[in-house]
């Protein structure tokens, strides 16, 4: 009877012993669910939370520190990163994010060897919106600083597809108008300092960046109109200083161009008529007697000044026609023809012939080049002149140069004249030993001029001052 309580007690025990051991087993189990939800399913229900979210950078700081531990999940990160690449790059290219944001995003998907083709296809645009977006802020920096035309550079070099372009197109229109105003600003400075060539200069260098511009064009016309002003105020004051020395001439050689400049002055045309009459008369008094006398050289230059004045005042240009007419004008400063030429031509001063006389001014002639070095016959050259039938008279010497080779084979030279079709003057037989010939040709209605001429070797032919004449009137002896 005793045994019976002690049975009861152990049974007690040992159920008390399962109930506990069934407890702590529970207590485990519930730990280890409450572990793995904490570890594992909770992380990922915030994972997908901050990835829906667009919480990239947290989710994936999230599977850095739990996720990346479980099996089965890296998939996950992968595509959280190339959301997050894709992402950042949109918000980049809509200017939301800087381009340091953008660095570390591309940095973490370096990370992932599965994003390498990803980052590949992104690279090009990505250098090309850095260039831009880079563009974009040195433009802005310098319109800030006043650097117009630099500023306008930086954003004209931007790519179009830069999300940007467009405000950056704005801004290149902003530093335009502040270049524009800023030149209006120097101008007008350079203006008050009576500056207006400088001043004209520098709207004209900024019409050739900006030639539609409204602002640079009417600042010109600003300029243009101060400097007329200023230039009519200054040249009248010069005028009448140059009056009251008693210098007419150099007061008219003012007025008479800004006459023409200013023609609605009808005070300023009134004042010039007046001096351009008394003046004239001047002149004409003065070189008419020596016209009269055949004295052209002095009425010349008597009359070239007031011609140089006016050459369209009646009186002054007849006088002038008639002092420069009878006058020599040197045969070589007119233009001649000299494609069948084939020798060579020079002119020189002070030239000496064979006979040791000198000429203060000759055309020199060699001779062709030879046909056939065996018979020695030899084409012939020509220098033409279109004298239209300006000219009356033509007159020079023709002469052996001194320092010409002697003949070869006794074959000698022949120098001719014509007048359009016309044999004017012929010198045959020329060699080192033949006299000077002058000649005193009548060119009256001649159109076309022709020296021509052939020669042995080494011959040089010498035209010594050689003048034709538009009026010529013999000197009485």
């Amino acid at each position: 009877m005793q045994e019976q309580p002690i049975d009861q007690e152990a049974a007690a025990r040992g159920k008390r012993r399962l109930i506990t051991i069934f407890c702590v087993m529970i207590t485990i189990l519930l730990l280890g669910i409450l572990l793995y939800y904490v570890n594992c399913i909770r992380p990922v229900d915030n994972f997908r939370t901050l990835y829906t979210d667009g919480q990239y950078e947290a989710a994936l700081t999230l599977y850095e520190n739990t996720l990346s531990k479980v099996d089965g999940n890296a998939r996950k990160a992968e595509q959280c990163v190339r959301d997050h690449l894709e992402h950042a790059w949109a918000q980049y290219r809509d200017a939301v994010i800087d381009r340091s944001q953008m660095e570390t995003a591309c940095a973490v998907a370096e990370k992932y060897p599965a994003l390498e083709e990803d980052l590949a296809a992104l690279k090009p645009d990505l250098t090309l919106l850095y260039a831009s977006r880079a563009a974009y802020e040195e433009g802005c920096r310098l319109l800030e600083a006043g650097q117009y035309l630099d500023a306008i550079a930086q954003f004209s070099s931007m790519s179009e597809n830069d999300t940007l372009y467009i405000e950056g197109t704005d801004k290149s229109q902003e530093a335009r108008q502040g270049y524009c105003q800023q030149i209006v600003t120097q101008t007008g400075t350079l203006m008050e300092q009576s500056q207006y060539e400088d001043a004209m200069t520098a709207v004209e260098e900024a019409l050739t960046r900006f030639p539609e511009d409204a602002t640079l064009t009417a600042q010109k016309e600003v300029i243009y109109n101060a400097y007329r002003d200023y230039r009519k105020q200054t040249s009248m004051a010069e005028a009448q200083a140059a009056l009251d020395q008693g210098n007419l001439e150099e007061a008219l050689r003012i007025l008479a161009p800004l006459k023409k400049d200013y023609p609605d002055d009808a005070d300023l045309s009134a004042l010039t008529d007046q001096y351009e009459a008394s003046y004239c008369a001047q002149i004409a008094e003065a070189a008419t007697p020596l016209l009269e006398e055949r004295q052209y050289r002095q009425a010349f230059d008597i009359v070239s000044p007031a011609y140089d004045i006016f050459p369209e005042n009646d009186t002054i240009a007849s006088l002038y026609d008639q002092a420069e007419g009878h006058l020599p004008k040197a045969a070589d400063a007119l233009s001649w023809e000299n494609d069948t030429l084939r020798g060579t031509k020079t002119t020189g001063d002070n030239v000496e012939d064979t006979h040791g006389n000198l000429y203060g001014h000759a055309i020199i002639y060699t001779e062709p080049s030879a046909i056939s070095m065996q018979t020695m016959t030899y084409s012939e050259g020509k220098d033409l002149c279109q004298l239209n039938g300006r000219y009356m008279r033509l007159q020079g010497t023709l002469a052996v140069k001194a320092g010409s080779r002697g003949i070869q084979n006794g074959h000698t030279g022949t120098f001719r004249i014509y007048g359009d079709d016309t044999l004017l003057f012929e010198a045959g037989d020329l060699s080192e030993e033949s006299e000077p010939q002058t000649f005193d040709l009548d060119v009256s209605g001649v159109k076309t001029l022709t020296f021509a001429f052939e020669s042995g070797t080494g011959l040089k032919y010498l035209l010594g001052d050689v003048n034709l004449y538009r009026y010529y009137e013999p000197q009485e002896s």
